[in-house]
């Protein structure tokens, strides 16, 4: 029987679940930066995508507008994708503050148990 009034629904097994609290306790001791929020994965592929997208619309001669539009489409993309992770390293000395450590070292506790007992 489980004697921690902490422990984790059991729907709760799913590789998104355990990877949030293992950042969260990496969180906990070092505070995030932009980049290690991995908010910006988008960047990358939305690069690839222009660098390939951008150049064919040229080629096809479509009209310099539409180019206009789909460069400052995807630029607001990557702007946005900046702020958010920047909005969350500035937020996260509160959030820190507002969770509940106990409860999420338990959970991991309880995580760790039972990939143990599935090993």
């Amino acid at each position: 029987m489980n004697d921690n009034p902490y422990s984790s629904p059991a729907d709760h097994d799913d590789r998104l679940f355990r990877l949030t609290i293992e950042r969260l306790l990496e969180y906990k001791t070092a505070s995030p930066t932009a980049i290690c929020l991995r908010q910006m994965r988008v960047l990358p592929p939305l690069a690839i995508f222009a660098a390939g997208a951008i150049p064919l619309m040229f080629f096809l001669n479509l009209p310099a507008d539409s180019i206009s539009i789909a460069a400052g489409m995807l630029l607001g993309v990557a702007v946005r994708e900046v702020a958010t992770a920047r909005k969350s390293v500035r937020l996260w000395k509160i959030q820190k503050d507002l969770l509940d450590w106990p409860k999420i070292e338990a959970i991991s506790r309880d995580m760790a148990i039972r990939l143990q007992k599935n090993s």
